[in-house]
């Protein structure tokens, strides 16, 4: 194996971990004094919203207000993660000549990966 097939091998271990990660991100946030609860996957979809009864009766605005900051703050702390954890990826000096020889052959990167339900999982296991 070539010093550049060796480059190669640790890169691609290193993505695929990276993937692995990035779909296990799992992010949650409390509004409204706690009543409100939301669990979002690392692109911010909410995979678990839950509201307190007491609530009820609760004007709409307000609630959607909550709803809003709680999904505003776990979307937050998921970008913040799933940020950190690419720039490993993206420091490395393999992967800039990667990037730049795939530019200079007018190829595009690849679609980014479709996540797991795995979030989902973790939310419906929590202690909300």
């Amino acid at each position: 194996m070539t010093d550049t097939d060796a480059a190669l091998e640790r890169l691609m271990v290193k993505a695929a971990h990276l993937q692995d990660e990035l779909a296990q991100i799992c992010c949650h946030a409390t509004a409204a004094d706690g009543q409100v609860q939301v669990t979002v996957d690392v692109a911010g979809a909410i995979v678990e919203l839950s509201l307190a009864a007491t609530l009820y009766g609760t004007d709409l605005g307000d609630l959607a207000a909550a709803i809003t900051a709680a999904h505003t703050a776990a979307h937050a702390e998921a970008a913040q993660i799933a940020t950190d954890l690419q720039r490993e990826l993206r420091d490395d000096p393999y992967t800039a000549a990667i990037a730049t020889r795939l530019a200079a052959a007018g190829r595009q990167t690849p679609p980014q990966p479709a996540y797991d339900d795995s979030c989902r999982a973790q939310a419906n296991e929590s202690a909300w």
